[in-house]
């Protein structure tokens, strides 16, 4: 697959993204990658601030969370920090998605 093809395959859920976070509230989508059913949430808490978006696993036992770092038109870059201080990263294909 070329980088065209994972932009074009990547291209609603990307806009969708994008479009998130233009009012004071939380939005949020389930998705689905592998096996898995995930949730994408979008925090604004006021006008005009930067979003804190974050992925969580919906079937976990326990809180299964990743920060967004940043996301681009083919992937979302997680991150998460465990007890230890010790940074995890993730980078999570969008055209490996499917909207639920």
């Amino acid at each position: 697959m070329t980088y065209s093809d994972k932009v074009k395959a990547s291209a609603e859920i990307y806009n969708y993204i994008q479009g998130m976070g233009k009012v004071v509230g939380k939005e949020r989508f389930d998705f689905t990658y592998g096996d898995s059913v995930f949730t994408f949430e979008c925090w604004n808490f006021k006008e005009d601030a930067k979003n804190i978006l974050s992925v969580d696993m919906k079937e976990a036992y326990f809180t299964r969370s990743m920060n967004v770092d940043k996301v681009t038109k083919t992937a979302i870059h997680l991150y998460a920090f465990d007890m230890f201080n010790q940074r995890t990263t993730y980078k999570l294909p969008i055209y490996e998605m499917e909207m639920a």
